[in-house]
């Protein structure tokens, strides 16, 4: 994968989330969401460490699934932050690992 077939997935990949929250939570704008899954991402990769997004193309399914977990786990405190309860946040996660599952 080249850096920006990497850039354009993961940008591909904020889109996605955002969206999906947006459709569970319209009183947040959709820019909002982005820059939370935007935010979680980048920490994450650091986290990870990675360089970029285009890392993860051949890592196993379990480390992409990790990283997936790292992303959630990361915007958390963002979505609180935002205005979502606990459990809003909850069934918003189960949405989107299950939709992630399309990616893996």
């Amino acid at each position: 994968m080249t850096p920006e077939s990497g850039s354009i997935k993961q940008e591909d990949k904020i889109s996605s989330m955002g969206t999906i929250a947006h459709k569970m939570h319209s009183k947040v704008a959709v820019i909002t969401f982005k820059g939370v899954f935007r935010s979680a991402i980048k920490l994450t990769l650091e986290e990870k460490k990675y360089e970029k997004w285009s890392d993860l193309v051949n890592q196993t399914l379990e480390t992409r699934k990790f990283f997936f977990e790292g992303i959630l786990n990361n915007s958390l405190d963002q979505l609180k932050t935002i205005g979502l309860a606990e459990q809003e946040i909850v069934v918003l996660f189960d949405k989107l690992i299950k939709e992630n599952k399309a990616y893996l």
